[in-house]
């Protein structure tokens, strides 16, 4: 299970954990991989929270990565996971699904647009930590449903949220705009 983010009360993820610790009693040899700094006071707290964790390797934590690095990351990763109470908009969201990464997520601004619930991802309302176990167990134990899943996961950030892919959008509404104009 990965997560990457900042390490901050809106993120939950004390929520997040909890989840993970329901999960690794049922996968064998489940890890959670954590990679984001947060506010001093908070951050420490959160990783004495973890330190069994952290000593045992269960949970490998990481303040920051070199972005030439994240690719290895997501590649190694069977599932992204963001608990987050809120975003404007999750990057990383986009981020795990360009690496084909199937991601579960709470609902939230960049969720509701990318995450086609059931088919490249789920999006979660509540922070029941039942149903989010139910959700990414039912990624981590099928392996051809993870696949597919983030295969159409990637298809859909490379059809509508690559750089080229939006200049083309644009393109189309700015010529539209032009033709409009000129015919008035």
């Amino acid at each position: 299970i990965l997560y990457v983010g900042k390490i901050e009360d809106r993120r939950n993820v004390y929520f997040l954990v909890e989840v993970y610790r329901r999960l690794r009693d049922k996968v064998k040899g489940l890890q959670l991989v954590l990679i984001g700094n947060g506010e001093e006071k908070y951050k420490t707290a959160f990783l004495s929270f973890i330190k069994n964790e952290l000593e045992s390797g269960d949970i490998i934590y990481q303040e920051k990565m070199p972005q030439k690095e994240l690719p290895k990351v997501y590649g190694s990763a069977e599932v992204f996971v963001f608990t987050s109470n809120y975003e404007i908009f999750g990057m990383v969201l986009l981020e795990a699904m360009y690496f084909g990464v199937p991601v579960v997520s709470s609902m939230n601004g960049g969720a509701s647009m990318l995450i086609e619930d059931g088919e490249n991802g789920y999006v979660l309302e509540k922070f029941e930590a039942e149903e989010w176990e139910k959700k990414i167990e039912s990624i981590l134990i099928d392996k051809k449903r993870r696949e597919l899943m983030g295969q159409k996961g990637k298809m859909k950030v490379l059809k509508s949220f690559t750089w080229s892919s939006l200049a083309e959008k644009f393109e189309g509404v700015y010529r539209k705009a032009i033709d409009d104009f000129e015919r008035n």
